[in-house]
């Protein structure tokens, strides 16, 4: 028989708007790798010493260096995306330690705890930097770059809309939810002083 969830609808809302956001960091993450690797490969083809061309080992890390040293992101920003893929790996290999914080069951807190090594904490921000990186990044390859082309992001439009909408719609639930919540707290404490 399988498993049914006891959970309040505000964690199920939680969970479902971080899934939702998942989705895109996924997305937006190895959008991102692969415009820039692709539009530096596209532009080294014309330089006599390409920079990437040939590379294969610690290629993002040297692609987001050389991002650096054309001045198009900082080196904080370099190290951000760098987390931010990081992240995304997170994601795609350990996504049951960005999720197990909500829920009723204490011992998926209590075991992460434990595992202060292999805590991971939801990162809710992600997707918007990411997003914002890689329009800084397009930007700052308009001039003296031959920028990749790649439908990637005209298919994924769609998906990306739907979960946009998604996203505010939980919000919004979220928010009237967590307050609701907060009321009935402030309540009950005021009914037993």
């Amino acid at each position: 028989m399988p498993l049914r969830s006891r959970l309040p609808a505000l964690e199920k809302n939680i969970l479902k708007y971080r899934c939702f956001e998942m989705i895109l960091v996924l997305f937006y993450a190895e959008h991102l790798k692969d415009f820039v690797i692709e539009t530096l490969r596209a532009s080294d083809h014309f330089l006599t010493a390409p920079r990437i061309k040939h590379l294969k080992k610690d290629l993002p890390k040297k692609a987001w260096q050389i991002l650096v040293d054309e001045k198009i992101i900082t080196p904080e920003e370099s190290a951000e995306i760098q987390k931010l893929i990081d992240y995304r790996n997170d994601i795609g290999h350990r996504i049951h330690f960005l999720t197990c914080d909500i829920g009723t069951k204490r011992w998926n807190r209590d075991f992460k705890d434990f595992q202060k090594s292999l805590n991971k904490e939801y990162n809710y921000e992600a997707a918007k930097r990411l997003k914002s990186l890689y329009e800084k990044v397009s930007d700052g390859f308009r001039h003296g770059f031959i920028t990749s082309l790649s439908f990637d992001q005209l298919m994924f439009e769609e998906t990306e809309k739907v979960l946009d909408d998604n996203l505010t719609t939980l919000r919004r639930k979220i928010n009237r939810q967590f307050k609701q919540r907060k009321l009935q707290a402030e309540q009950g404490a005021a009914a037993n002083p």
